[in-house]
């Protein structure tokens, strides 16, 4: 869950099983009712980022605003409160990704 108004600093990606098959996952939120999906939202977080990135044991990625896969969010406050949601390009076969989104509040933080 990420609540609405709050500004995403950075996301980072850590392989925690190397990641085989597929061509690229995108990060994003859906709304509260688990079917709307916001603007940019499917990718607001990390944006179709490279099987390249979560290839290898204990790779680590840091995404902030501009560089490549961040997605729409980073650097920016939040739209709307949601859930966490991932989405795969490609068949994976294999791996395991922790994505750390680091927030800040702005106030007021809005849910």
């Amino acid at each position: 869950f990420i609540p609405a108004g709050v500004i995403i600093e950075q996301v980072e990606t850590i392989a925690d099983k190397a990641a085989t098959g597929g061509t690229s996952f995108n990060v994003g939120l859906i709304g509260m009712d688990r079917s709307t999906v916001p603007t940019n939202g499917a990718t607001g977080f990390v944006n179709g980022a490279l099987l390249a990135t979560v290839d290898t044991l204990g790779e680590k990625t840091i995404l902030t605003k501009g560089s490549t896969g961040a997605g729409s969010y980073v650097g920016t406050v939040t739209p709307s409160a949601g859930y966490i949601t991932a989405a795969a390009t490609g068949t994976f076969t294999d791996g395991l990704v922790k994505v750390r989104i680091k927030y800040r509040g702005v106030a007021p933080i809005a849910q």
